[in-house]
């Protein structure tokens, strides 16, 4: 991407080591921002990406935290301070996923799970948003799934889909109140990836599975200053699946 769109700004992508956060992060130090790298076990992966980035000629560092824990995500934002002085765009990509049948998770998978996809978005939002506010400007991107916006049974990924719906609300509401400082909060739902551990039921009506430049560039337009007018938006990315 050539469009420096973010030239001067930091942007911390959370999950950034592997797959989807990892291909995010190069995406946005094309755009021009400097990258923080989150990671919690994936550090030799990590360190790859900030590789990647720093070659690209933007500063990079990898940052670990379990994201679950609300004192990790605060050591995280002070390793950001001090880095960087704070951040302008945040992409909450973490997300922790169990296929196993409702009735059989146990009460700790169950506050895990959500911990993992709800309560860590939620904390990174709220400790990225005082820089924000400061700055009278702020991207939040919200990674949630295509099939939230129903209200149906998931029977199988009960926690998982419950914590995506709730990111839903989340980005919502915090759309409303971040709006007078000048803070874009939007969710992308992608459909089914190409390397998803899960596969369509039904056929996509476009055709293919979704690439990581499909989640990219719905990131990338809400991002833009083109853009600046949109949010509280659920823009889901998928094919046509699960419409």
């Amino acid at each position: 991407m050539s469009k420096q769109i973010l030239k001067g700004k930091v942007a911390l992508v959370t999950g950034s080591a592997k797959r989807t956060g990892r291909a995010i992060a190069l995406a946005l130090a094309d755009a021009g921002a400097d990258v923080v790298v989150h990671y919690n076990t994936s550090s030799k992966e990590a360190t790859e990406v900030v590789r990647l980035i720093r070659k690209k000629g933007r500063k990079s560092v990898a940052l670990r935290a379990d994201l679950r824990s609300p004192q990790e995500v605060a050591a995280l934002f002070s390793g950001i301070e001090k880095e960087f002085g704070g951040v302008d765009v945040l992409v909450n990509n973490v997300g922790t996923y169990m296929k196993k049948h409702v009735a059989d998770i146990t009460a700790d998978e169950w506050d895990s799970l959500l911990d993992g996809t709800l309560n860590a978005t939620y904390y990174c939002c709220c400790a990225a948003l005082p820089y924000m506010r400061r700055r009278k400007w702020g991207r939040i991107i919200n990674m949630a799934d295509a099939s939230v916006d129903q209200i149906k049974p998931f029977v199988y990924s009960t926690p998982y889909k419950i914590g995506k719906m709730g990111i839903v609300v989340l980005t919502k509401t915090l759309a409303v109140s971040e709006g007078r400082y000048g803070v874009t909060v939007n969710a992308v739902s992608p459909g089914v990836l190409f390397n998803s551990v899960v596969k369509p039921g039904k056929d996509i009506p476009l055709g293919r599975m979704a690439k990581y430049e499909d989640i990219i560039n719905a990131i990338m337009f809400l991002i833009d200053p083109a853009s600046e007018y949109i949010t509280g938006v659920n823009l889901k990315v998928s094919g046509g699946f699960d419409v």
